[in-house]
């Protein structure tokens, strides 16, 4: 391993309907009925309202925001230029692994790597858990075993004139032992006891998700490419025995028609419930969705509408947050609003 050097760049769109757009986080209680909320600031937060912290990455800045409305403090800050993606909470709660994008113009493609970031003033510089592949793959969404002893991410390539390659690998804590885990897939993420991994495949009329065993063999279809058009960042409940994503698709019992995401993407005035403050999307609307570990009861749990979400549980499973434009906030019985600044990429929360 390395020592990170802040270096300057910029950030590289991903394959196969990226979501991950400037972007805050929303988090809400899965038992409360969620659409038709009011906004208030967080300093009106409720006394039995979410705890933690979240992990957010917000352009060169890597994030801490307090989910009760406590306040924030920046953990790192990249140089002009590079940004910072796809924050996740080591299991002891002592670092922060994310990923580097990084590249000047005219000198080739972006590249990207996943760095380790401790949190105390001592613990020096972040640390490059993971270099620019020399292959040109760009490395995205780590994710760490529950207990602690390496990650999981998605290597992606687009090789000229040829099918794009996608891949889940696995390096150890310490950056060695790079393999592949699994072949044509990618946004993955551990069960709480380490047994399973769930990612995101492509199919042919749209994105399905699978698990499989940590210990290897054949995975599992969780759900089917007929409903959703994409999702992305599975996230496994606290008990696990449920999965959180983002998605763009008309299943859940929502009713939207397939041309009101169209009629969202040009503007219409009503053509999406939370499209109403005006034009925003460079690309359809997301939503977040909650489906068994079997693969029944797969429901969205709200319309949204968000630009490229992304989702985390909090601890207590209580609470989902979602990144996307809308801002960082905490909905109970009404919506708190704890950040309005833009982020890209994935959030966590601990």
């Amino acid at each position: 391993m390395t020592t990170g050097d802040r270096c300057g760049g910029q950030v590289s769109r991903r394959l196969v309907s990226r979501r991950r757009a400037l972007g805050a986080a929303l988090a809400w209680p899965l038992a409360c009925t969620l659409l038709g909320f009011s906004r208030q600031t967080a300093a009106q937060a409720l006394d039995d309202g979410p705890t933690g912290t979240l992990a957010v990455p917000r352009g060169s800045d890597l994030v801490l925001i307090e989910a009760d409305g406590g306040g924030e403090r920046v953990l790192l800050t990249l140089a002009a230029g590079a940004f910072v993606s796809d924050a996740a909470w080591s299991p002891d709660g002592r670092r922060i692994a994310c990923t580097r994008y990084m590249g000047q113009p005219g000198q080739g493609p972006a590249r990207s790597a996943l760095l380790v970031v401790g949190l105390e003033p001592g613990d020096g510089p972040p640390v490059v858990l993971v270099p620019p592949d020399p292959a040109g793959m760009m490395l995205a969404e780590p994710a760490w075993a529950p207990d602690g002893s390496g990650l999981a991410f998605q290597s992606i390539g687009l090789p000229a004139g040829r099918p794009p390659v996608l891949r889940i690998e696995w390096v150890a804590a310490d950056g060695s032992g790079r393999r592949t885990l699994v072949e044509d897939g990618r946004g993955p993420t551990f069960s709480p006891d380490g047994t399973t991994i769930a990612y995101v495949k492509l199919g042919s009329r749209g994105e399905e998700l699978w698990v499989r065993s940590t210990a290897g063999g054949a995975g599992r279809q969780v759900i089917a490419d007929e409903g959703l058009m994409a999702l992305t960042t599975p996230r496994f409940s606290p008990n696990g025995g449920q999965i959180a994503f983002a998605g763009v698709g008309d299943v859940g019992g929502s009713g939207m028609r397939p041309d009101s995401i169209k009629g969202a993407l040009d503007g219409e005035p009503g053509a999406y419930r939370s499209l109403a403050a005006g034009p925003r999307l460079h690309g359809p609307p997301w939503d977040p969705f909650l489906v068994d570990l079997s693969g029944a009861d797969l429901r969205r749990l709200t319309l949204l509408g968000e630009d490229e979400a992304a989702v985390a549980w909090s601890p207590d499973g209580r609470w989902i947050a979602v990144s996307g434009v809308g801002g960082l906030s905490v909905p109970g019985a009404s919506v708190r609003t704890l950040s309005i600044v833009a982020t890209y990429g994935g959030i966590d929360w601990r």
